[in-house]
């Protein structure tokens, strides 16, 4: 039940083969990568972008954006 990438995504960053991606309806979502990767993509995103860090915190690592942020 994942929101899957569409024509109407939004690429917002990209660290490593990890996401940031954000939806026609304004949420986000951190897919893919490695836990490197990752861990790149979450502390650009906690800098520069804390609402969204904080979002995807909400949504969970088993959540649709799998973020671990």
């Amino acid at each position: 039940m994942g929101m899957e990438p569409s024509e109407h995504t939004e690429l917002v960053g990209q660290w490593g083969a990890a996401k940031l991606v954000r939806f026609p309806d304004g949420h986000y979502a951190l897919q893919g990568g490695t836990p490197e990767d990752r861990k790149d993509a979450t502390g650009w995103i906690r800098m520069f972008m804390p609402n969204v860090a904080e979002e995807l915190k909400a949504v969970g690592p088993e959540g649709a954006s799998s973020s671990g942020v």
